[in-house]
């Protein structure tokens, strides 16, 4: 009796904030999956209006919820020799460091040189993937050992670090090592744990299905950190990765949508808001907006925030376009831009954002441009179903 009295107040509550959120169809996923996969923090620590930089603002003060106010999965890096042997912070390539591994995803990173060896910072490929239906013009190059299949089979046969299960990483784990905190023009990364970053474009191993057949690719900049296609017939920088959990990105069940207008990601355990924020807003209306959720406690929860770039990205599913989300979100997501959190550090009167018809990532101006808005809430605070 009890839980059934919780679930008719929730529903009310729902029903009563019907100007934020509708009420979603029922849950499409069965046994709740544990998160599978951890966000690590974007780097950002310094906060912004439209026009400067300004002391982080508290709850209640302009701009409060940006990304600089808040340090979620704080970035953290070992640097290993090989065989994954822990190194100290201070070690160098020349005293056997050749990894470093993301404490916050799990990922092993392959480390550059500058040497002229398979791992030095100048290489570039094209790209190749003789599994993919749509690498198009690059196909007829594969195996002539400039291609990215090329430099993965290579790093596996010479058995890299000690290991012989290097790929290409997908575009949502490339780009997490954007940090977008970093002094522009870049490199946009931790220079730290990944030297010699050539602030260029790295391909991705996910194939461009809003171009399928023309041999497109996406690709993250490091210049600036923004994601977008580019043709595979071109070179462009690689980074292998290694994935030690091999962890299933792609869960079937992936979005639990709940009764209370929220949809829960079971992989990264992010609770969102189901439907998109109605109308558009300019970067501080966003931020606004979402403050406004929680002075009417919707959902119950008095802890909504605008997303950060890694988050709002997490949503993207790059097999699929016009919206590029989940079938789930298919109904309740607009093809067009959505605010993130996060300013860019190379125009700090200009914001990140996702757009949704494709993917991309890129940023604009905070008070010129009004897009859609959905908000979040962190994981850890996500009560037992």
């Amino acid at each position: 009796m009890k839980y059934f009295l919780q679930n008719i107040f929730m529903l009310l509550i729902a029903i009563t904030f019907v100007a934020f959120a509708f009420a979603p169809p029922e849950s499409l996923a069965g046994d709740f999956l544990p998160a599978t996969f951890s966000l690590p923090d974007t780097g950002q620590t310094k906060c912004y209006n439209n026009t400067d930089e300004i002391s982080c603002p508290a709850k209640g003060e302009s701009f409060y919820g940006q990304d600089g106010t808040l340090d979620i999965n704080i970035r953290s890096y070992t640097k290993l020799g090989t065989g994954g042997v822990e190194l100290a912070s201070d070690a160098t390539v020349g005293q056997g460091w050749v990894m470093t591994q993301d404490n916050v995803t799990g990922l092993i990173w392959e480390v550059k040189t500058d040497d002229e060896s398979s791992h030095d910072k100048d290489n570039k490929y094209t790209w190749c993937n003789t599994d993919s239906q749509t690498n198009g013009g690059s196909q007829g190059t594969c195996g002539d050992g400039t291609d990215s299949e090329d430099f993965i089979n290579f790093l596996n046969t010479e058995k890299s670090g000690g290991y012989n299960d290097w790929r290409l990483p997908t575009v949502l784990e490339l780009s997490t090592l954007v940090n977008v905190g970093a002094t522009a023009p870049g490199p946009a990364t931790d220079t730290a744990y990944f030297p010699l970053t050539i602030a260029s474009y790295y391909f991705s191993s996910t194939p461009d299905i809003g171009n399928q057949g023309y041999g497109v690719v996406w690709a993250v900049e490091f210049e600036k950190g923004t994601v977008e296609p580019g043709f595979s017939d071109f070179s462009s920088h690689l980074r292998a990765v290694r994935d030690p959990a091999q962890g299933n990105r792609n869960e079937p069940d992936r979005y639990a949508v709940k009764i209370d207008g929220t949809v829960h990601d079971t992989v990264t355990g992010l609770l969102w808001q189901y439907a998109t924020a109605p109308g558009t807003y300019t970067w501080q209306g966003a931020l606004q907006y979402v403050e406004s959720l929680n002075t009417q406690q919707f959902a119950g929860y008095t802890d909504w925030r605008l997303p950060n770039r890694n988050e709002l990205e997490s949503l993207v599913d790059y097999s699929t376009i016009s919206p590029a989300v989940d079938s789930v979100l298919k109904s309740v997501t607009q093809a067009q831009n959505y605010w993130t959190s996060s300013s860019y550090s190379g125009g700090i009167s200009q914001a990140w954002y996702v757009n949704f018809d494709l993917g991309t990532l890129s940023y604009s101006f905070k008070s010129a441009n009004s897009y859609y808005v959905r908000a979040v809430r962190a994981p850890e605070s996500i009560p037992p179903y």
